[in-house]
């Protein structure tokens, strides 16, 4: 358990600080008027699915074991908390783009585990 925890802590303050980079980058351009309002907030959402992926990936390839049951429960608090999180703040967040993150988290722990897998032989 202190292992997955310290894991998990890794992995998400790397994710954390790519994701102030670049929401940060893109909030420039933005303000600059160098990109559009859509197309950054079309960035961001394709971002932040990524890094969702990458997170996923980086979690269960330090993990090494259970890539499918641990993308399972990061997906499933995932859901529950944005759908806890929506009803309650009323935010109009695409369904399709929260389903999207919930299995990049799964795919990404999948792959990560395998990816371990493939090195060792």
């Amino acid at each position: 358990m202190k292992k997955t925890l310290i894991n998990f802590s890794i992995s998400f303050g790397f994710i954390f600080i790519l994701s102030l980079i670049f929401i940060a980058l893109i909030s420039v351009l933005t303000m600059n008027h160098i990109i559009s309002y859509t197309l950054g907030e079309q960035i961001n959402y394709s971002l932040s699915v990524l890094l969702f992926f990458f997170f996923a990936f980086i979690f269960a390839h330090k993990q090494k074991r259970h890539g499918l049951l641990h993308g399972l429960i990061l997906g499933t608090i995932y859901f529950l908390l944005t759908i806890l999180i929506s009803n309650t703040l009323h935010i109009g967040t695409p369904i399709i783009l929260e389903l999207s993150k919930t299995f990049a988290l799964i795919f990404g722990s999948v792959l990560g585990v395998n990816f371990v897998k493939e090195t060792k032989n």
